[in-house]
């Protein structure tokens, strides 16, 4: 062993415990859902309180949509350090050489590896969803045309199954052709009409539930255009569900 591998060795070994450590905790990661801040950014948040006030519903929603990109964000590290560092620990010393030494080849070819296992797994849902007419490439650039709707027009994905129906309420064109485009292969029925002022959306599905319109899908929603073109309201006080 010459004075040059000697410390390779050493570096490759180090990789390797690296990229063995991170596929535990990428394992462990992968089995939940969402992810707790560690006690001490609990701890920085509560002597660093946010001007914005919000009430213990809007809290709700803001703290488990945190929770859930933080899982993304930690499993997304661990996956990419661990692929780099077990694929840089086995790597020809010529390659490890190239890519500027072990660090940065842990760091190149594990974003290398998170970047393919992502392009894949993109590649796959668009295949699969091709197959029922329901292909995402739109919401790849959704933010280019939703600006700051994008978030609400996800969460509404989410929230409304695709066999439901869609009532709108107001005269807002922009927010009406958005949804329309974003929520496909949902039903829209728009009523180009404005609540009285102070009508919640709770009402506005009481109303509506006693009528028949817009019926003969699995279910019916009414989502309030006015308050979300106002971006002074979470998804939760724009839409709810008739039936």
């Amino acid at each position: 062993m010459d004075a040059v591998s000697a410390p390779l060795i050493v570096g490759r070994i180090a990789c390797a415990v690296l990229g063995a450590a991170c596929a535990w905790g990428a394992v462990d990661v992968v089995e939940r859902t969402t992810l707790p801040a560690p006690a001490a950014l609990v701890e920085w948040e509560r002597s660093h309180p946010d001007y914005f006030a919000l009430d213990a519903a809007q809290e709700a929603v803001f703290a488990s949509k945190r929770a859930e990109k933080r899982h993304q964000d930690v499993l997304w590290l661990l996956v990419g350090l661990a692929s780099g560092g077990l694929l840089t620990a086995v790597a020809p010393r010529r390659l490890v050489q190239t890519l500027g030494g072990l660090v940065s080849g842990v760091l190149v070819t594990g974003a290398v590896t998170t970047g393919a296992w992502a392009l894949a797994r993109s590649v796959d849902a668009q295949h699969q969803r091709a197959q029922h007419d329901g292909w995402t490439l739109g919401d790849d650039t959704l933010a280019s045309f939703a600006n700051a709707h994008t978030g609400t027009l996800r969460d509404l994905r989410v929230m409304i199954p695709d066999d439901h129906a869609i009532i709108t309420i107001g005269q807002r064109d922009i927010e009406l052709n958005l949804v329309s485009w974003a929520l496909h292969p949902r039903a829209i029925y728009p009523i180009f009409t404005r609540p009285p002022m102070g009508t919640s959306i709770e009402m506005m599905a009481a109303e509506l539930g006693k009528t028949d319109f817009a019926s003969g899908h699995a279910g019916r929603w009414v989502l309030d255009l006015g308050r979300m073109g106002a971006f002074s309201s979470y998804v939760g006080e724009m839409v709810a569900q008739i039936d």
